[in-house]
């Protein structure tokens, strides 16, 4: 996986760490004193973890473990868990965390979508061209407004209009960097039919017959502003209503700024794209032509917080990535270290227009 996810390059997620100050250049080193546990995906948590044959099977058995002085080694595989580390290790008695040598370990955030996919020949959407395959499952996604989902450790994007590429583009066969940085944006207007004001968004592009009640307003705003996001309430001719979630009074909606609107079934179009039925628990997916839906590793987002440094000292993490999931540091810890994280889609939700990997 990581190979593959090194081409996100630059994205960057300024927000996914804070808390503490942590180093990120120290090369490996081995406690001092103390005892070496080991954990691994075929692993045991009833084991005392003394030995790769009597290994733990979650990090969190060896955090709980652990004193001053001792080392954790962690064979390869992804640890779908939430991890909170209350350790007290001291200047002369590191504990340290560490991959086995040779293999990746991931702190993994998601959950796989298993089940039955019902495929949905006759499927069309009100908001453009269908130039994928969608298929449709149940399954309980639990982070409302912090769901996510992936495919073969891609991120997919909640369906929106205008179409996130390019009109009936595939999302999956755009760079990252651009579907995140650079959205596909339509534009307010004043109109023959009305005009756009902070509670109405008028828009002769709209496609007809799009049923937007429910879906969600993303507005850019001015050049100054960062935009925000608030919800539909009807469709109107020409445009639709909205809730005003403005920030201040500056950033109301108003004629010739860019937007787009996503989270409705009625826009889901392209491969790449996804939307969640919450009330019927049914999550739909588009795919591209053609490709068995049974082959592709798809995963949602289950725990929003992966890693927690709480009341710990001395801790060093080294070589463990981060995947789907947020790190957290508490106020209380102090002198801790980060090498040689990859940390990927660490706060991510429905959508959020900022770059979001963290190499450390």
């Amino acid at each position: 996986m990581k190979n593959r996810l090194k081409r996100l390059g630059a994205l960057m997620c300024a927000t996914a760490v804070a808390g503490t100050v942590f180093a990120s250049s120290f090369s490996s080193w081995a406690a001092e004193t103390g005892t070496t546990y080991y954990v691994a995906t075929t692993g045991n948590d009833s084991n005392d973890g003394k030995s790769e044959g009597k290994a733990f099977r979650t990090i969190q058995k060896a955090a709980d473990t652990v004193q001053a002085g001792d080392t954790v080694i962690i064979a390869g595989g992804d640890y779908r868990e939430t991890v909170t580390m209350n350790i007290e290790g001291t200047k002369e008695k590191l504990v340290l965390f560490k991959a086995k040598d040779g293999e990746e370990v991931t702190i993994n955030g998601t959950e796989k979508v298993t089940g039955t996919w019902e495929k949905l020949d006759d499927f069309t959407s009100k908001s453009g061209a269908v130039t994928g395959d969608v298929y449709k499952i149940k399954v309980d996604m639990p982070l409302r407004d912090l769901n996510q989902l992936f495919v073969d450790s891609r991120m997919q994007f909640v369906a929106q209009w205008p179409d996130r590429a390019g009109e009936g583009k595939s999302l999956n066969e755009a760079n990252l960097s651009d579907l995140f940085m650079k959205p596909v944006f339509s534009k307010t207007q004043n109109t023959d039919a009305g005009r756009t004001n902070s509670e109405t968004v008028m828009d002769p592009e709209l496609p007809e017959g799009l049923d937007l009640a429910g879906a969600t307003l993303n507005y850019k705003g001015t050049a100054e502003g960062e935009g925000w996001m608030g919800p539909v309430t009807e469709s109107i001719d020409g445009g639709f209503k909205i809730i005003n979630r403005a920030p201040n009074s500056r950033e109301n909606v108003s004629a010739n700024e860019k937007y787009y609107v996503n989270n409705d079934l009625d826009l889901l179009n392209v491969p790449g794209e996804w939307y969640y039925d919450q009330e019927k628990g049914e999550l739909y997916l588009c795919v591209e032509t053609g490709a068995d839906i049974n082959k592709l590793d798809v995963e949602m987002k289950a725990r929003n917080t992966g890693l927690t440094l709480a009341e710990s000292t001395y801790v060093t993490l080294e070589n463990i990535d981060v995947f789907g999931t947020n790190l957290s540091f508490s106020q209380e810890a102090s002198n801790c270290t980060i090498d040689g994280m990859e940390a990927l889609y660490l706060n991510h939700g429905l959508d959020n227009n900022v770059s979001n990997a963290l190499y450390i």
